[in-house]
């Protein structure tokens, strides 16, 4: 029984992931004063918008950024004038928040 559980959990490890077309620029984290990842980002976002905000499990503060041109940007601040792009894509598209129901 233990080595089937074993052989199971393992096997979680070599399915192949889901191929998911969803955009991701795949980088690594760009880190810098807020001038530096403005600048960064001024390439694909010259007027980004936030579109969302919140805290991660550390407490820093995050934002998503996004432009009328499909692009968009997940920020954390790190420290007073220290941010980090933690992923960026492009094709965001904007749907509409569905109406609530009842409970």
């Amino acid at each position: 029984m233990k080595r089937m559980i074993v052989a199971l959990a393992l096997s979680v490890f070599t399915i192949p992931a889901a191929d998911a077309a969803v955009g991701l620029v795949q980088v690594p984290v760009a880190c810098g004063t807020i001038e530096d990842v403005h600048t960064l980002l001024g390439v694909n976002m010259p007027k980004p918008e936030a579109i969302g905000k919140g805290d991660d499990s550390g407490g820093h503060d995050m934002v998503v950024l996004f432009t009328g041109s499909g692009y968009w940007a997940l920020v954390t601040k790190v420290s007073a004038d220290g941010l980090c792009v933690v992923a960026s894509g492009h094709n965001w598209t904007v749907k509409e928040p569905r109406p609530a129901t009842g409970f």
